[in-house]
Protein backbone atom coordinates (compact mmCIF):
# COMPACT_ATOMS: atom_id res chain seq x y z
CA UNK A 1 0.00 0.00 0.00
CA UNK A 2 1.51 3.30 -1.08
CA UNK A 3 1.70 6.40 1.02
CA UNK A 4 1.61 9.79 -0.60
CA UNK A 5 4.21 12.31 0.57
CA UNK A 6 2.95 15.32 -1.38
CA UNK A 7 4.68 17.23 -4.14
CA UNK A 8 8.25 16.51 -5.15
CA UNK A 9 9.91 19.93 -5.37
CA UNK A 10 13.69 19.81 -5.20
CA UNK A 11 15.74 23.01 -5.07
CA UNK A 12 16.31 22.97 -8.84
CA UNK A 13 12.58 22.77 -9.64
CA UNK A 14 11.94 25.32 -12.43
CA UNK A 15 9.24 27.67 -11.21
CA UNK A 16 7.63 29.99 -13.74
CA UNK A 17 8.87 33.55 -13.38
CA UNK A 18 6.17 36.28 -13.45
CA UNK A 19 7.56 37.93 -16.61
CA UNK A 20 8.42 34.65 -18.38
CA UNK A 21 6.37 33.48 -21.35
CA UNK A 22 4.98 29.96 -21.28
CA UNK A 23 7.07 28.68 -24.19
CA UNK A 24 10.35 29.45 -22.41
CA UNK A 25 9.00 28.05 -19.15
CA UNK A 26 7.86 24.86 -20.89
CA UNK A 27 11.34 24.43 -22.41
CA UNK A 28 13.00 24.82 -19.00
CA UNK A 29 10.49 22.49 -17.34
CA UNK A 30 10.89 19.85 -20.10
CA UNK A 31 14.67 19.96 -19.71
CA UNK A 32 14.33 19.53 -15.94
CA UNK A 33 11.89 16.62 -16.35
CA UNK A 34 14.17 14.95 -18.93
CA UNK A 35 16.95 15.14 -16.35
CA UNK A 36 14.72 13.30 -13.84
CA UNK A 37 14.07 10.56 -16.40
CA UNK A 38 17.79 10.26 -17.15
CA UNK A 39 18.56 9.84 -13.45
CA UNK A 40 15.75 7.30 -13.06
CA UNK A 41 16.92 5.25 -16.05
CA UNK A 42 20.51 5.23 -14.77
CA UNK A 43 19.54 3.57 -11.47
CA UNK A 44 20.28 -0.15 -11.02
CA UNK A 45 17.32 -2.32 -12.07
CA UNK A 46 16.64 -3.59 -8.55
CA UNK A 47 16.67 -0.11 -6.97
CA UNK A 48 13.27 1.55 -6.84
CA UNK A 49 14.04 4.53 -4.62
CA UNK A 50 14.44 7.47 -6.98
CA UNK A 51 12.66 5.76 -9.88
CA UNK A 52 9.92 7.59 -11.74
CA UNK A 53 6.66 5.79 -12.29
CA UNK A 54 4.00 7.01 -14.66
CA UNK A 55 0.32 6.28 -15.11
CA UNK A 56 -1.38 7.06 -18.40
CA UNK A 57 -3.94 9.84 -18.02
CA UNK A 58 -5.86 11.78 -20.69
CA UNK A 59 -3.28 13.13 -23.15
CA UNK A 60 -0.27 12.65 -20.87
CA UNK A 61 0.93 10.97 -17.71
CA UNK A 62 0.60 11.21 -13.97
CA UNK A 63 4.22 11.07 -12.82
CA UNK A 64 5.49 10.12 -9.38
CA UNK A 65 8.88 9.46 -7.84
CA UNK A 66 9.50 6.65 -5.34
CA UNK A 67 10.79 8.30 -2.18
CA UNK A 68 11.01 5.15 -0.06
CA UNK A 69 10.54 1.41 -0.71
CA UNK A 70 9.44 0.07 2.69
CA UNK A 71 6.88 1.30 3.39
CA UNK A 72 6.23 2.43 -0.18
CA UNK A 73 6.14 6.24 -0.30
CA UNK A 74 5.69 8.21 -3.51
CA UNK A 75 5.66 11.93 -4.32
CA UNK A 76 3.92 13.66 -7.20
CA UNK A 77 6.01 15.31 -9.94
CA UNK A 78 4.62 18.85 -10.40
CA UNK A 79 3.24 19.67 -13.81
CA UNK A 80 1.85 16.20 -14.48
CA UNK A 81 -1.59 14.71 -13.98
CA UNK A 82 -2.65 13.08 -10.71
CA UNK A 83 -4.04 9.58 -10.18
CA UNK A 84 -7.04 8.86 -8.01
CA UNK A 85 -6.44 8.43 -4.29
CA UNK A 86 -7.88 4.90 -4.41
CA UNK A 87 -5.37 3.97 -7.10
CA UNK A 88 -2.53 5.31 -5.02
CA UNK A 89 -3.72 3.53 -1.86
CA UNK A 90 -3.87 0.22 -3.73
CA UNK A 91 -0.39 0.62 -5.23
CA UNK A 92 2.16 -1.85 -3.89
CA UNK A 93 5.84 -2.58 -4.45
CA UNK A 94 5.10 -5.28 -7.06
CA UNK A 95 3.11 -2.75 -9.11
CA UNK A 96 6.01 -0.30 -9.00
CA UNK A 97 8.47 -3.01 -10.08
CA UNK A 98 6.16 -3.99 -12.95
CA UNK A 99 5.83 -0.37 -14.12
CA UNK A 100 9.61 0.16 -13.89
CA UNK A 101 10.24 -3.00 -15.95
CA UNK A 102 7.68 -1.88 -18.54
CA UNK A 103 9.34 1.54 -18.85
CA UNK A 104 12.77 -0.10 -19.25
CA UNK A 105 11.49 -2.45 -21.98
CA UNK A 106 9.66 0.35 -23.79
CA UNK A 107 12.73 2.61 -23.71
CA UNK A 108 14.89 -0.20 -25.14
CA UNK A 109 12.29 -0.95 -27.84
CA UNK A 110 12.07 2.71 -28.90
CA UNK A 111 15.85 3.02 -29.12
CA UNK A 112 16.01 -0.09 -31.33
CA UNK A 113 13.15 1.20 -33.50
CA UNK A 114 14.89 4.56 -33.94
CA UNK A 115 18.12 2.82 -34.94
CA UNK A 116 16.32 0.64 -37.53
CA UNK A 117 14.53 3.69 -38.93
CA UNK A 118 17.81 5.58 -39.26
CA UNK A 119 19.39 2.58 -41.03
CA UNK A 120 16.48 2.47 -43.49
CA UNK A 121 16.67 6.20 -44.12
CA UNK A 122 20.40 5.92 -44.83
CA UNK A 123 19.62 3.50 -47.70
CA UNK A 124 17.54 6.10 -49.55
CA UNK A 125 19.88 7.90 -51.96
CA UNK A 126 19.65 11.57 -52.86
CA UNK A 127 18.31 10.61 -56.28
CA UNK A 128 14.92 9.85 -54.73
CA UNK A 129 14.89 6.19 -55.76
CA UNK A 130 14.24 3.90 -52.84
CA UNK A 131 16.57 0.90 -52.83
CA UNK A 132 14.31 -0.94 -50.37
CA UNK A 133 11.16 -1.04 -52.50
CA UNK A 134 12.56 0.11 -55.90
CA UNK A 135 10.08 2.95 -56.26
CA UNK A 136 11.53 5.49 -58.63
CA UNK A 137 8.75 7.72 -59.94
CA UNK A 138 10.32 11.20 -59.70
CA UNK A 139 6.93 12.85 -59.37
CA UNK A 140 6.03 10.78 -56.32
CA UNK A 141 9.53 10.57 -54.84
CA UNK A 142 9.06 13.28 -52.22
CA UNK A 143 5.78 11.74 -51.04
CA UNK A 144 7.32 8.28 -50.99
CA UNK A 145 10.38 9.43 -49.05
CA UNK A 146 8.13 11.22 -46.58
CA UNK A 147 6.21 7.97 -46.06
CA UNK A 148 9.48 6.27 -45.10
CA UNK A 149 10.09 8.93 -42.47
CA UNK A 150 6.66 8.34 -40.96
CA UNK A 151 6.68 4.56 -41.07
CA UNK A 152 7.67 2.81 -37.85
CA UNK A 153 9.47 -0.55 -37.96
Amino acid sequence: MARYSGEYEPKDYPRKQPDEDYLNYFKRYSKWQDGLFDISEALPRNQLKGRLIRFRRADGYASYIVRQEKPLVVAHIPGSYYVEVATMRGLNLADVRQEADYEDRMHKHLLEARKKQQERMAKIPDSGVCEGCKMGDPGAASTHLASHRLRLP
